[in-house]
C-alpha cells in the first residue's frame, strides 16, 4: 500500500480514489497473472500465491523472493513487480 499511496500522491489529479490508483498501478501485473497458466505461476510463485493472484499475496511473496534471491525465475513478472515497487523508493 505504501507504493500505491506514493503513486496516488504523484498522480492525484488522474484518480478519484486510492483504490482507483491501485487498480491502475497493478493492472499490468494482474493481466500477466491472469494470462499465465497455473503451471507457469506455480513455477514462479507458490501454489497459494498463484491461486490467490487477485489478493496481495503475490506481491508479498514476490517481495520475499526479491529480497532473498533477487526475484523470481520470470523476467516478465519481475519487471512488472519492480515497476510497482519502484514507487516505494521514489
Amino acid at each position: 500500500w505504501k507504493a500505491v499511496e506514493k503513486f496516488y500522491k504523484r498522480h492525484a489529479k488522474g484518480y478519484n480514489s486510492l483504490i482507483e490508483a491501485k487498480e491502475d498501478l497493478e493492472k499490468d501485473i494482474l493481466l500477466a497473472l491472469s494470462k499465465a497458466s497455473q503451471e507457469e505461476l506455480v513455477n514462479v510463485l507458490s501454489e497459494y500465491a498463484s491461486s490467490n493472484w487477485r489478493t496481495n499475496e503475490p506481491y508479498a511473496e514476490w517481495f520475499t523472493l526479491f529480497i532473498r534471491d533477487g526475484g523470481t525465475q520470470s523476467a516478465r513478472l519481475d519487471k512488472l513487480f519492480k515497476e510497482v515497487f519502484r514507487h516505494v523508493d521514489d
